[in-house]
């Protein structure tokens, strides 16, 4: 036969390249019944290689290191610091924010946030409201 593999599948020949086959993980065999089994296999190489990739980026470990992730790849921000007061006057209100500096996250990406829910949250910012306070 060659390097052709011919099944009858119905009424029509159907012909692969063993090679062509083989390159793809693919398997191939006849069941009791006369019908043609096909299964594709995952070779653990290929996971390996993408695995191998992500482990070179040197920043990439460096940011797994020093962040603490839990099973279901989430982790916690943390403020370190409060970089700006601000009030936003809507029609009968006020609202006081301050601008917080996050963990892991350069200063460009700080947030507002509600003065009165970091105060809840994380007391330990507002020790000294005079002056800017970093914790790390």
């Amino acid at each position: 036969m060659g390097s052709l593999a011919s099944l009858s599948v119905t009424k029509r020949p159907l012909a692969k390249e063993i090679q062509t086959l083989e390159s793809k993980f693919m398997h191939l065999g006849i069941s009791k019944k006369g019908g043609v089994l096909a299964s594709i296999e995952v070779r653990t190489t290929f996971i390996e290689e993408i695995k191998a990739k992500q482990f070179e980026d040197e920043n990439l470990n460096e940011l797994m290191k020093k962040t603490a992730i839990d099973k279901d790849l989430q982790y916690e921000e943390d403020p370190i610091a409060i970089l700006d007061r601000d009030v936003r006057k809507l029609r009968n209100k006020e609202i006081k924010s301050v601008k917080v500096q996050w963990k892991h996250r350069p200063v460009e990406e700080a947030t507002y946030e509600a003065e009165k829910d970091m105060r809840d949250k994380y007391p330990q910012l507002f020790i000294d409201s005079s002056t800017t306070t970093f914790f790390l």
